[in-house]
């Protein structure tokens, strides 16, 4: 039978009543690359693409983008963001819909970009008090969170004088448990030499990969499941849940394929498959961690 999971403001509303000790974090998935971290008494919100915006917007073109799936939240149910974490501005990860919405709904919210991205926000009429745009590799506190944003390659990394680069994945440390969102990205040198220097409970790695044919329809690539794996191991990540998979059937990959690899390859490397509006708790301790879902 199938478990009816809450949406909407009954989502909000779980999350809202929450609660965590310290040493643990809980997570919900938004699909695409979306996810909600709470912990610490704080929410951060990261990427949540929750609009129709993308599937409008390539209607009649070679990357059109059908969504597969309705999102568990609505964008003007986000009335409980203390932080945003945008990777970059593609419509999947900082959706203008839910930024807009976001912005009024949950008016303390801070957003956290690139900034290539800035100008955009500022175009959506946020104020410049609301917007971060951080520096690479650099420790930095917002609304009591600290975190550090490290470059993202796109399969490339597009790097501009000007704005730095414009594809990020955020170390963010929250209730004590630090995650590793990777927005779009693939491996490159002195990645895991990062994220094993930042200890990194949690990885949140897109498992879509990239091809030739892809790209020539517009789609720029990702980690495989094998290089998701591969990064998870050499990292010492403690938990990993991938993502960028079953939102857009034209730009996606099983999920098995990544558990038959761990499996065969990493048999001790944790992980979890998540599915849209589930709720994640993980908790950390001296002998080792328990996830469980609910």
């Amino acid at each position: 039978m199938q478990t009816q999971r809450p949406q909407g403001r009954d989502l909000i509303l779980e999350m809202d009543q929450t609660v965590l000790p310290n040493g643990s974090v809980a997570l919900w998935y938004l699909g695409q690359s979306g996810f909600v971290a709470k912990g610490g008494g704080r929410v951060a919100y990261f990427d949540p693409y929750l609009s129709d915006f993308l599937e409008q917007f390539t209607v009649g073109r070679p990357d059109a983008d059908p969504r597969h799936f309705r999102p568990p939240l609505g964008p003007s149910d986000v009335c409980n963001a203390d932080l945003f974490f945008g990777s970059h501005y593609h419509y999947d990860h900082i959706d203008p819909t839910v930024v807009r919405a976001v912005a009024r709904c949950s008016p303390a919210c801070r957003f956290i970009v690139p900034g290539a991205a800035l100008e955009t926000l500022e175009a959506f009429g946020l104020p410049p008090d609301r917007v971060v745009t951080p520096a690479v590799d650099q420790l930095q506190t917002s609304a009591g969170v600290s975190f550090v944003s490290i470059p993202a390659a796109h399969e490339a990394f597009d790097y501009d004088p000007v704005h730095g680069y414009p594809y990020r994945g955020y170390v963010v440390t929250l209730g004590g448990v630090t995650i590793y969102h990777a927005g779009d990205c693939v491996p490159y040198d002195g990645l895991v030499e990062r994220l094993a220097a930042l200890d990194v409970d949690i990885a949140l790695l897109p498992i879509n990969g990239r091809d030739y044919f892809r790209l020539g329809r517009g789609f720029t690539g990702n980690f495989s499941y094998r290089e998701a794996a591969e990064l998870a191991s050499a990292a010492g990540i403690r938990l990993l849940i991938p993502m960028h998979f079953g939102m857009h059937l034209a730009n996606t990959e099983r999920p098995g394929y990544l558990v038959d690899y761990l499996v065969d390859h990493f048999p001790a490397q944790r992980f979890h498959i998540m599915v849209p509006g589930e709720r994640c708790v993980y908790f950390k301790s001296a002998s080792g961690i328990l996830a469980f879902t609910s």
